[in-house]
């Protein structure tokens, strides 16, 4: 089927074109309207975004690394079998072997241990400063514990006294900060790397109970290559090194072993109730734009009403008409969309650190979405303006020329008010009378506010009660 049934398409982009460029305050007005849809879309999907990766670093934070699971208490033999899986995408070796007890740690779960390379890029320990520990009395730690022994959090060579416990013996040794990270203040727990020899000093004292600890002092911690069915796949693991991963604490054939909380969607906070607050929150911003950008055209259609009837007259056609009004739209998208998307990006940034500064999560990341974000973002904008284009066309392609002609629009002229009533008055009744012109308006306007309300408020205590969320992270280890 033909779009136009003359063969004059050139000519009706050419008058479509010049209309836009006759009524450039108008345009102005529908790209803002325009501009201010695809605002909100972006920020709102921007926000979300953001909200999610917050909680997802947090959740990872809490969880001590980015690894999926962890397996404890393995031998050396063992652990280097479970890390040459080759199920593992990435996996890495760790022996925490004590427990720093200095006073100044305060209430910190501060463990003392060796960790290889692998598990140092995944687990929030890259460097500002320095080495990773190589020598006996070498130690790398983050700001925050530094802070807290009341040490220069800048200045590497600084020494002070560990103060930890091997096996149920206390020990001190006078260490060297070889190496920084970044701390997080009211940080719950704290890794306080060492070397081998240390290592191996501390494991010289494992003695009565605690002697079979020194062969089996070994955790790996490991991902897969789908975040998908962790628990069976770790499952397996378990069964590949000759352990029972049914087995209870006690029994024969158990293990340690656990999937990383930050991945069970059990604790993700993604409830129905938040997806449909989130999914009702965008078909309003849709619906609040289509009434902006509707009203608009309608209004422009009224002004240009007249052109169209003297168009018919000359030959063209309902569908022709019904183009033009589609066109304007479509250049308007094209200019306001863009524009838009990027301001709705940078708005949701802005917006990002206050949502999350007052809950629990704290931190807010800089989002920069993903291509499918700002797809959609931009088509559902564009889905509003082809919407509310549809009717404005039809209503210009269906009028007649002798309709046309003898219309005049909505008067502006009667500008008549009561003598005496200053401005203020003047504008307080004319918005009393807009209201009750048209009450259907009215109610629908304050619905749609009421369900943005409630929206808002849903979304908002998904992110508040992420409190729980952390909580079982902090005790999972």
């Amino acid at each position: 089927m033909k779009l136009l049934e003359n063969n004059n398409r050139k000519f009706i982009r050419a008058l479509s074109d010049s209309c836009l460029k006759a009524n450039r305050g108008r345009n102005a007005i529908a790209i803002l309207a325009v501009t201010l849809t695809a605002v909100l879309f972006m920020a709102l999907t921007t926000v979300l975004e953001g909200t999610q990766i917050s909680m997802k670093i947090r959740m990872f934070q809490e969880a001590g690394s980015q690894f999926m699971v962890s397996v404890k208490n393995l031998t050396k033999e063992e652990a280097e079998e479970l890390v040459s899986d080759p199920d593992f995408t990435a996996a890495g070796i760790e022996q925490y072997v004590s427990m720093a007890v200095n006073p100044a740690l305060g209430n910190i779960n501060a463990v003392v241990g060796w960790v290889d390379t692998v598990i140092m890029e995944n687990s929030f320990m890259q460097l500002q400063a320095g080495h990773y520990p190589e020598k006996a009395d070498e130690i790398a730690c983050d700001t925050e514990v530094l802070r807290l022994l009341g040490l220069p959090e800048d200045t590497l060579g600084s020494t002070f006294v560990l103060e930890y416990t091997a096996g149920d013996v206390f020990m001190e040794k006078k260490m060297t900060v070889c190496g920084i990270w970044a701390g997080r203040k009211y940080e719950q727990s704290a890794s306080l790397l060492v070397s081998k020899p240390f290592v191996e000093e501390v494991l010289a004292n494992y003695t009565g109970e605690y002697e079979p600890l020194r062969e089996t002092c070994y955790d790996v911690r490991g991902s897969f290559a789908s975040d998908r069915n962790i628990s069976m796949q770790l499952d397996r693991m378990v069964e590949k090194l000759g352990y029972d991963p049914l087995a209870e604490r006690g029994e024969e054939g158990f293990l340690i072993h656990h999937a990383s909380p930050a991945y069970m969607s059990g604790i993700t906070g993604n409830t129905a109730a938040a997806y449909i607050a989130e999914g009702v929150g965008a078909a309003l911003i849709l619906f609040a734009g289509y009434l902006i950008i509707y009203n608009i055209f309608k209004i422009s259609i009224e002004k240009d009403i007249r052109l169209y009837g003297q168009l018919k007259t000359i030959g063209a056609s309902p569908r022709q008409i019904r183009y033009m009004v589609i066109r304007q739209g479509n250049v308007l998208s094209a200019v306001g969309i863009p524009a838009g998307l990027l301001s709705g990006w940078l708005l949701g940034n802005l917006l990002l650190p206050l949502v999350m500064a007052n809950t629990i999560i704290g931190e807010a990341a800089f989002v920069v979405p993903p291509v499918w974000v700002w797809f959609i973002s931009g088509s559902f904008t564009w889905i509003t303006v082809r919407i509310s284009c549809g009717r404005p066309g039809r209503i210009a392609g269906r009028i007649s020329p002798v309709e046309a002609l003898k219309y005049h629009g909505v008067s502006d002229t009667a500008k008549t008010h009561k003598r005496g009533m200053d401005s203020s008055h003047r504008i307080m009744s004319m918005a009393l009378g807009n209201l009750g012109r048209n009450r259907g308006k009215t109610v629908l306007v304050s619905v749609i506010c009421l369900l943005l309300a409630v929206c808002i408020s849903a979304m908002t205590d998904r992110v508040w009660n992420q409190g729980s969320i952390v909580e079982q992270l902090r005790e999972a280890e």
